[in-house]
């Protein structure tokens, strides 16, 4: 693809005598500083070097901390690239570039620019007190002038850094609607996957739609020959998070149904990388988000409860098989002392997404419950909802206290604050014999969840209404508006369905689900929608959900 006529200087804004057009600061916070102790060889031996306690970090440090990041972050939950192959490019195109007279780069022409700099993005968005540039102050004085001194950047450094690498690959993409490319589309996929863990759902939506329209116009899902195995990669990833990704919020996908494209999984062309195993499982479970979209929440849906139930009872019985199919290294409710930390994280994303599929499948039928007098006919579907927002909640507490790298995995905060909800619903509308005080206790355990991330606004702001609606539920127990009953299910103990055989569910009537009750909204899979301020229209502004950006949220 045809790139600009002035591209910027560097792979980095660390040396910029140009700049973007909307004002990317980019100075380099080593260029004078090396030049000053370039004599001091004892501090700083070779380029790169981050040795003792005042070491300076180059350029190529930040920029090679940051792929370090994303290969053993969310690399492994997108594994699109060849690590090897990458960093063998960018150490030919990138950080083995003589350095001109004037201390700059010589500027690399390469599209690889715009993959680079995605891939550097989602590395810093994931940094935590353990990256290098986070060690001590010093260094996180230099990440910090390295990032600019954007007075609207984000106030937890490593996120400056991921704005501003984000911007870079914008820029270096160029006009996509010109011309497409393999490394276009990988750079369209990863600025979708960024956008999703800088809670920037709009952004995420029509990067999603650009990579995979991008991949239509190459023939990507068709490819054959030596080509195939990247293709494959790339293809069912894309698949694979575009299905679940519009499922989760409500809104249309393009795409068919897996059958449709001829491309091979990557498990079947790679047999040799485990990792790929991972994203075949992912397009198992994106047939049945789909699915879940089409026949749960459909609109102008004319067919009886009795229905929507043995339809959603059988999706439930598919996740069900789904889960059962995994192999054992990624069996999530296994766990093994030896088994690699890149399994670990595998097998906890596996699960964190099979229990949000559980969560949006059985939701409308609580809405439905909480508008009943006769609530007991929906008794199924509430208790594996709320078993399975008890169990997120569980699951990312337990995760965060063990695995503390996982606490700037910021999407997080979706699954927490979307399982809160949907318990402190059940408690404000007392709704079944469910044990309110244990789904009180679950709440204030994701409390704690949000205060781990509180490096951010986007969690502070999830504490704060979280903390608020839990205040009106403890309230309306105490008052004895949501007093269990004797018959009350501890979901602590693990609840278990009826049989979800087709008769289950024989004698329940019509209702209309769209008849929401006041606190609906509470458990609207688009809730982190409400944090942004729209009010001159979906465009892609600085919005408060996203944790790019800082301040209150007034």
């Amino acid at each position: 693809m045809p790139q600009t006529d002035s591209p910027l200087p560097s792979s980095t804004p660390f040396s910029s005598d140009r700049q973007v057009s909307h004002s990317i600061t980019s100075p380099s916070p080593t260029l004078n500083l090396q030049r000053k102790f370039s004599s001091a060889s004892s501090v700083q031996n070779t380029p790169g070097s981050t040795s003792g306690p005042s070491a300076l970090l180059s350029n190529a440090d930040v920029e090679k901390e940051c792929v370090r990041l994303y290969f053993q972050n969310l690399h492994l939950i997108h594994p699109i690239l060849d690590q090897t192959d990458f960093i063998a490019q960018c150490e030919t195109e990138i950080w083995a570039r003589d350095l001109t007279v004037e201390g700059h780069r010589s500027a690399p022409t390469s599209k690889f620019l715009a993959l680079f700099n995605a891939v550097l993005a989602i590395g810093a968005i994931n940094a935590g007190d353990d990256a290098v540039f986070m060690r001590d102050m010093a260094t996180i004085r230099q990440m910090e002038r390295f990032a600019g001194s954007d007075q609207r950047a984000p106030a937890y450094p490593p996120l400056k850094l991921a704005k501003l690498f984000f911007e870079r690959a914008k820029y270096n993409l160029g006009d996509v609607t010109e011309a497409c490319s393999l490394e276009n589309t990988q750079t369209l996929l990863l600025m979708t996957v960024f956008c999703q863990n800088a809670l920037k759902p709009h952004s995420c939506y029509l990067y999603s739609g650009l990579a995979v329209r991008s991949a239509l116009a190459i023939g990507l899902p068709n490819t054959e020959g030596l080509d195939a195995v990247q293709a494959s990669m790339l293809w069912w990833n894309l698949y694979s998070f575009e299905i679940e990704m519009c499922a989760s919020a409500g809104r249309e996908s393009a795409l068919r149904e897996p059958e449709h494209y001829r491309l091979r999984l990557p498990h079947i062309l790679v047999p040799e990388d485990p990792k790929q195993q991972f994203t075949s499982h992912m397009v198992a479970l994106a047939r049945i988000m789909a699915q879940l979209s089409d026949e749960i929440y459909k609109f102008n849906d004319q067919r009886s409860l009795r229905e929507k139930s043995h339809e959603c009872l059988d999706l439930d019985k598919q996740l069900v098989i789904w889960k059962s199919q995994l192999p054992l290294s990624l069996d999530f409710d296994q766990s093994s002392l030896v088994e690699p930390e890149w399994v670990s994280k595998q097998k906890i994303v596996l699960r964190n997404r099979f229990l949000n599929a559980k969560i949006l499948l059985h939701r409308p039928f609580l809405i439905a419950s909480a508008n009943e007098s006769d609530q007991a006919l929906y008794t199924v579907h509430v208790h594996a909802c709320v078993a399975a927002s008890v169990d997120t909640i569980q699951s990312l507490y337990e995760m965060y206290k063990y695995r503390p790298y996982f606490r700037t995995w910021w999407y997080n905060t979706t699954y927490t604050l979307y399982a809160s909800m949907i318990l402190l619903y059940v408690v404000l509308t007392n709704t079944l014999a469910v044990d309110r005080q244990y789904a009180i206790q679950a709440v204030e355990k994701s409390l704690e969840i949000f205060n781990a991330m509180n490096m951010v606004g986007v969690a502070r702001r999830c504490a704060d209404i979280t903390t608020e609606v839990l205040a009106m539920a403890k309230k309306s127990t105490i008052e004895g508006h949501g007093e269990s009953s004797s018959a009350s299910v501890p979901v602590a103990e693990g609840f278990v369905p009826p049989s979800l055989a087709p008769g289950a569910v024989e004698n329940q009537f019509d209702f209309d689900l769209s008849a929401e009750n006041p606190y609906a909204s509470l458990v609207d899979p688009n809730i982190m929608d409400g944090f942004a301020e729209f009010q001159t229209g979906f465009f892609d502004m600085p919005d408060f959900n996203s944790v790019l950006m800082e301040g209150s949220f007034t």
